[in-house]
């Protein structure tokens, strides 16, 4: 095979006789770094040629680390292999060369490329306040913070507050400008359509010139994995029509193009196709780890299984077959939930209860002015609907709806539970008392709701109660489940003072529960189906504690029909406590659909469009077709008549390409 190369020092040509004959060393390879835990995911070049130094090309290298071993040596590698141009540029540290200085040698074996691994990498976890109004290097640096106008009250369009926040795809730009002083761009064509801002829970609320609170702390690399969990973002290093490298940040699909490069029909006896594992996942976290409101607070949008921002767990949304450890973790660290966002926005000048977080809300601009966006859900305005866990979960993967575990065991199920204390309460007036509380259905007390299909209807309340009510959407079979735990009398209160629970005079006797499952016709409650029931009696209501447990097994419901549960009190009121309040409590509480007669649904993991598949073979590529994959590395290859995507490519000038290729199918 005829080449010739030419390798430069900082734009200057060396000595071919000076270096050793790269022809065996020479390599360069296009990387698509994609596993599921992987931190930069990125699609780029790089190369692992190793390079010989010596006579004048030595002198030079010795001379320019005695001036200052911190520096880098700029490297452009041009080689022709039968007249077609192959080249690399890339950047060495001084401190990675490896001396001999008897036999004034040098062995170069670290070649970075002049963008990301260069000039970027080293820098994407360092954490700084972006307030700097210069680069590292005092360069002029513009800083990423503008005012939002954000609207308080999730019932209007009216009252709102101005805050300080940034712009993600600004935000990007600064920290890279600030490590690189400006010398790699940062491109988005997918941020640029579709913006968001974070800022600090103190702007929330305050309008500060305190930097620490004003300026959040973030680094590159926080800031892209916060946001590719929400958004499944992913970079590439590209070059501008003056061959300037720069960083395009998009969705991941995007590096995924159908552009078809060339074709490739003999893979040779060696080809091999097995599943990579590295990048399925066998489970998935979602959600956000704020999620909790200050106890006087009551959320505006239901914290509701998969249609909100609470952190839920996913066992069958992945393959069939994964590494154990390949959990797709989506849990943000940033604030995203509406209520949470409310609650810090009308928090005022008081120190609010999450000032020292990060939040991150999507955003348009309306009249030349920032304003987060709002979606009008049952009357309530809500923000971030664009981050809820259905939403992720659709842009993560294409059977998100056919793949959630509570759709595998019920089609409708649902779950609500109260737990932490959960407290009804009696007025007794003279004669028999008959309590009745249904608040184990009541919002107020269901500190975790899952609602698979959107069956359970808030705030219902024919009776004067809010009711949490099931509403039977098909003609079918449906199994329900209600647990009452350690049911007891806590205190009364007389209107002068608590009576202490300890104190067995102050019990209620011969005290009747009856803790229900209740079918109606309708949300009227007016006409019942039928009753499941578990009655106690308590001899003292303080010290006689009772757990209940009811299932209903399969009963037929129709469109329409609505399932509650309660518990109901009956009692002789005692002489002493006329008048008074009663208190009982329990300590966990739950009503839950656990079957239904609908048939499972089976996933189809043939129709993912995930690109699970690796194939694995050699082949020899040429000069040509490796430079039309280095200026498309998103572009496809049409492989066996397949299209097929670079995981990654190793180019070899005197022996076959190493080919790693991604397709969705398994052509067996």
């Amino acid at each position: 095979m005829e080449f010739s190369y030419r390798i430069y020092f900082d734009n200057l040509l060396q000595d071919n006789d000076d270096l050793s004959n790269i022809i065996d060393s020479f390599n360069l390879t296009i990387l698509r770094d994609n596993s599921v835990t992987a931190d930069a995911n990125i699609l780029r070049e790089l190369t692992r040629t190793t390079l010989n130094v010596r006579g004048c090309a030595y002198d030079y290298l010795c001379s320019k680390y005695k001036n200052n071993q911190c520096d880098d040596l700029l490297m452009d590698i041009k080689i022709i292999i039968q007249n077609e141009l192959i080249e690399f540029s890339g950047m060495v540290r001084l401190e990675l060369i490896e001396w001999n200085p008897l036999m004034k040698e040098a062995k170069i074996t670290n070649i970075k490329d002049n963008s990301f691994s260069g000039v970027i990498r080293d820098y994407i976890d360092n954490e700084i306040v972006p307030f700097f109004t210069n680069t590292k290097n005092c360069l002029i640096l513009a800083n990423p913070l503008a005012p939002f106008k954000m609207l308080k009250n999730p019932n209007n369009q009216t009252g709102f507050i101005n805050i300080s926040a940034f712009d993600v795809l600004d935000l990007f730009k600064y920290l890279i400008s600030y490590f690189t002083d400006n010398k790699i761009e940062v491109v988005s064509d997918y941020l640029t359509a579709n913006k968001y801002a974070i800022t600090t829970g103190f702007n929330m609320h305050n309008f500060g010139i305190n930097v620490n609170q004003t300026y959040p702390k973030v680094s590159f690399s926080k800031l892209f994995i916060e946001m590719r969990k929400k958004v499944r973002l992913y970079m590439s290093i590209e070059k501008d029509i003056n061959n300037n490298p720069f960083l395009r940040i998009e969705d991941e699909d995007y590096f995924y193009s159908n552009d078809i490069l060339f074709e490739i029909n003999n893979t040779g006896n060696d080809y091999t196709i097995k599943k990579d594992n590295k990048r399925n996942f066998s489970f998935i976290k979602a959600g956000s780890n704020v999620t909790e409101l200050a106890e006087n607070e009551t959320p505006s949008y239901p914290q509701t299984k998969l249609i909100a921002w609470n952190k839920e767990d996913f066992g069958f949304c992945g393959s069939c077959s994964a590494d154990k450890d390949n959990i797709l973790d989506l849990t943000s660290d940033f604030i995203i939930d509406s209520n949470i966002i409310y609650q810090s926005l009308n928090e005022g000048n008081a120190e609010g209860a999450n000032d020292g977080g990060i939040f991150l809300f999507n955003y348009e601009i309306i009249d030349n002015v920032r304003t987060p966006i709002r979606t009008l859900i049952n009357s309530k305005y809500v923000y971030n609907i664009s981050l809820n866990n259905e939403t992720v979960l659709n842009r993560w993967i294409d059977y998100a709806g056919k793949c959630l575990i509570v759709e595998r065991t019920s089609k409708y199920g649902f779950l609500i539970i109260a737990d932490g204390g959960f407290t009804a309460n009696f007025l007794l007036s003279s004669g028999t008392f008959v309590g009745t509380d249904s608040r184990l259905n009541k919002v107020l007390f269901a500190t975790k709701i899952y609602d698979n299909k959107n069956t359970i209807q808030l705030n219902i309340a024919p009776t004067g109660d809010a009711l949490s009510l099931f509403t039977c959407q098909e003609n079918g079979l449906y199994n329900f489940r209600a647990k009452l735990n350690n049911w007891r009398q806590r205190f009364a209160d007389s209107g002068s003072g608590l009576v202490p629970t300890d104190d067995p005079s102050f019990g209620c006797f011969d005290v009747t529960h009856t803790f229900k499952i209740i079918t109606y016709t309708d949300n009227t409650l007016t006409t019942i189906i039928d009753e499941f029931t578990e009655t106690f009696t308590a001899n003292n209501a303080i010290t006689d504690i009772k757990s209940f447990n009811i299932e209903t097994g399969l009963i037929a419901l129709l469109v329409g029909n609505t399932v509650l549960c309660e518990i109901t009190s009956s009692m002789l009121m005692p002489n002493n406590l006329q008048g008074s309040t009663v208190y009982f409590e329990g300590d966990y509480q739950s009503f839950e659909l656990i079957r239904d007669g609908f048939l499972c649904i089976n996933l189809d993991f043939n129709e993912q469009n995930t690109k699970p598949f690796i194939n694995d073979f050699e082949y020899p590529l040429s000069v040509c077709d490796y430079n039309k994959i280095k200026a498309n590395k998103r572009g496809a290859i049409l492989l066996n008549g397949k299209l097929a995507w670079i995981s990654s490519v190793e180019y070899f000038i005197n022996k076959n390409s190493k080919m790693l290729l991604l397709t969705n199918e398994l052509n067996c």
